[in-house]
């Protein structure tokens, strides 16, 4: 029974990551798209970007990873 669940959590794992894979694989070959991601990415202002957030208790970059 063990070996059992252990196969079925490893088959959603790797069909889990082909999915994943798939999706990625769609907008990678999308140059619209890739054009836009790389657009946004350049209005993204870094300095400011902060991780976590006040309900996790975790501060900002500027201060360094406070994460779990």
């Amino acid at each position: 029974a063990a070996a059992a669940g252990a196969f079925a959590q490893t088959l959603r794992r790797y069909t889990s990551l082909n999915h994943l894979a798939q999706a990625a694989r769609a907008v990678l070959q999308n140059t619209a798209q890739i054009s836009q991601m790389l657009s946004d990415l350049n209005r993204v202002d870094f300095a400011n970007v902060q991780v976590g957030g006040p309900q996790r208790g975790w501060g900002g970059l500027k201060e360094g990873w406070g994460g779990p």
